[in-house]
């Protein structure tokens, strides 16, 4: 009996410490990055986008469709993590759009040139 408590708490000690190990080393951010998106109400600024944010697509922390003067359209969305980012980045791609992207977020559109502006201006 007294060796099945010494290996329970072996057991035990060992995941707390590989546990510990890994939030030190930086791995319990499940998109690998410990970066603070950006505000989107600030990226709008920067690209003069007015539009309604959306929280309800996915992979996003927020988004906003954004019409312009010649009537296009221009998408920036923030994330939470890599991870999101890349999958919407993915999804848009594959649906034929082209997309540029910093670190916690990404523009899509209608026009490539149109998306790179937006990209420049938000940095």
């Amino acid at each position: 009996m007294k060796s099945w408590i010494l290996v329970g708490g072996a057991f035990a000690l060992v995941v707390v410490v590989v546990i510990a190990g890994v939030i030190l080393a930086g791995g319990g951010d499940a998109g690998g990055t410990s970066s603070t998106p950006p505000r989107l109400a600030a990226l709008m600024d920067r690209t003069g986008c007015q539009g309604k944010v959306d929280t309800e697509q996915f992979f996003v922390l927020e988004a906003v469709s954004c019409k312009t003067t010649d009537g296009s359209y221009r998408s920036i969305a923030t994330f939470a993590n890599r991870a999101d980012r890349d999958a919407w980045v993915g999804f848009v791609k594959g649906s034929g759009y082209p997309v540029e992207h910093g670190e916690l977020w990404a523009v899509s559109g209608t026009d490539q040139g149109a998306v790179r502006a937006y990209a420049d201006a938000i940095g």
